[in-house]
This record gives C-alpha cells, structure tokens and sequence, in this order.
C-alpha cells in the first residue's frame, strides 16, 4: 500500500511539473524587441528619390529628343522596366500609388500611405 502511496505522490509531482499553459510571466520575445522604423524610412526615402531622379532624366532626354509624344513614350514604354532594374539593384519591390486616386483599386494600404 505504501509503494502505490508513493507511486501515486511520484506520477503527481511529475504531472505537476508539466504545465502546459503558460504563465503570467511567459510573453512572447517579439514584444520586448524595441523597434525603431527610422533606418527603413530612411533608406525608402533614398530609394524614392534615387528612383526619381532615373525617371526624370530619361523624362528629360525624351522631351529633348520629341517634345511631349516622346515623354509620354518614356513613361508609358521605359518607367516600368527601369523601376523593376532599380528594385533588383536595391533588392526591394517598387510600386507606384497615390493618395490622389484615379482608380480606388490602386489605394495605398497603411504601410505605404
């Protein structure tokens, strides 16, 4: 009887240790982590004005070359696939939004407003 008493209390105690819900104290490690967004909203700025800087002056040159047909050109022919080798070349994706819409389905979602 009292090798089953003490069998019970062994099987209890190792029960007891087991808890499978967590603590008060338990909180996920992603909470604790500090986050500055400065250093991502800097290197975006730095993407966004580099990305400008190549669409204007193919812009520029197409102006030069055939006045506004030929611009229109360069926007409708050469934006996209100029933005998709600087998207590569910064390993990033480029899109273009607007917080003046044309077109609702283009709206920019809360990280890029």
């Amino acid at each position: 009887m009292r090798q089953i008493l003490l069998f019970s209390l062994l099987v209890a105690s190792l029960m007891a240790c087991d808890s499978p819900t967590p603590s008060a104290t338990d909180t996920p490690a992603s909470s604790s982590i500090d986050f500055d967004p400065q250093p991502y909203i800097s290197r975006g700025q730095d993407i966004t004005d580099s990305a400008f800087d190549v669409l204007r002056q193919h812009l520029m040159q197409g102006m030069q070359n055939g006045g506004p047909v030929a611009a229109v050109d360069v926007c409708n022919l050469k934006a996209l696939p100029l933005l998709d080798s600087l998207s590569a070349a910064y390993g990033v994706r480029i899109a273009r939004t607007s917080l003046q819409l044309r077109n609702p389905a283009n709206a920019p979602d809360s990280l890029e407003r």
